[in-house]
């Protein structure tokens, strides 16, 4: 259902219960987080589609050379804002779907 963003006021594809959009969704989730890292109230994450820095709450970016990303186990990072190291666990999964072809 198309709807107004009661935030960045953008027409979004949302359900009939929402009033916020993934995006505004999203950048909120962030910076509560951020938010609480710096507060000292968590020293981890957990499950994020994003990697954040532990020490100072930055989303890190990375691009396709940095392997470590894409490797499930662990992995020793360096944040790019604040220089600090922190450990990065990844998580792979893979999903199949079939079909019939039709001959």
């Amino acid at each position: 259902m198309l709807k107004t963003c009661k935030i960045c006021g953008k027409q979004r594809e949302m359900m009939s219960w929402e009033n916020t959009c993934f995006q505004c969704n999203e950048e909120k989730h962030y910076k509560e987080l951020k938010e609480e890292i710096l507060s000292g109230e968590t020293a981890s994450t957990s499950c994020e589609d994003k990697i954040v820095c532990p020490h100072c709450g930055e989303i890190q970016e990375y691009d396709a050379d940095d392997y470590e990303v894409y490797e499930d186990g662990d992995h020793v990072m360096q944040c790019h804002d604040c220089e600090k190291y922190f450990r990065l666990t990844v998580s792979v999964s893979y999903y199949y779907d079939t079909e019939i072809l039709n001959d």
